[in-house]
């Protein structure tokens, strides 16, 4: 009996280990960072997922700054614990030994999309070269058809879609320096605006300084406005110049 019980334990170990290779290999299986096991673009020698899942909440430029300031700060070490933060799923097997990574500058967020482009640059020695990954997934920022700053409702679609938003800030800019009725006159020329009460004497102002162009979008940001009643100024909702010229 003494070698019976021996000789069912060896069984009973035997049937353990047996099992113990499957559990390892299916657990490898359900990595999140192996590139079988999600959907996304190699290049360079590096997977990044076509989705973040942690970010449906979270505004794409928000993310960018993000791995921007990773980068800057702390290196790629830090870039990666941003991208697990957001969902955003990588697979490094394939890199090259001695390749270093950044993010680089060209990384940028499309808004409207809930997008952005993440750029990653890799270095081999002294050669170098940049990707561009697209990633969705992000909180999509909604423009708003109309924005009434003060006494006049100004829309924000331009009506002219082939013109760089670089070159409309600078028109804009240039005839706000010749006064009111001539700045007025040329956002007309892009988009409608209405003014609501023609006893009210109020006017608005765009500080361009604060202005923002998001030339991937087609767009133009004026984060701060302001409500001019004499010499009394009152800061405005953000407005939105939307439809121009998007770069690629």
């Amino acid at each position: 009996m003494k070698h019976k019980k021996i000789f069912t334990s060896l069984i009973a170990g035997a049937s353990v280990l047996s099992f113990a290779p499957i559990a390892l290999i299916a657990s490898s299986c359900n990595d999140p960072k192996k590139p079988s096991e999600f959907k996304g673009e190699t290049k360079l020698g590096v997977k990044i997922s076509d989705v973040a899942s942690k970010a449906k909440d979270v505004e794409a430029k928000t993310v960018v700054e993000e791995l921007k300031k990773a980068q800057q700060e702390k290196g790629w070490d830090q870039v990666l614990k941003v991208f697990e933060k957001y969902g955003i799923q990588y697979d490094m097997s394939q890199a090259p030994e001695k390749a270093k990574y950044s993010i680089a500058d060209s990384t940028h967020s499309h808004e409207d999309e809930g997008m952005l482009h993440l750029g990653i640059t890799q270095t081999v020695g002294e050669e170098s070269k940049t990707a561009l990954w697209s990633i969705f997934g992000f909180k999509k920022e909604k423009i708003a058809e109309s924005y009434t700053i003060g006494n006049y409702k100004i829309y924000s679609k331009s009506s002219k879609s082939d013109v760089d938003p670089q070159d409309v800030l600078k028109e804009l800019k240039d005839a706000y320096g010749k006064g009111f009725d001539e700045f007025l006159k040329k956002l007309q020329e892009y988009v409608k605006v209405e003014k609501i009460d023609n006893n009210d004497t109020s006017k608005f102002e765009f500080d361009f300084e604060a202005a923002e162009v998001h030339g991937h979008e087609g767009q133009i940001h004026f984060e701060k406005t302001f409500v001019v009643k004499g010499t009394e100024k009152t800061p405005a909702e953000e407005y939105v110049l939307q439809g121009l010229k998007k770069s690629h």
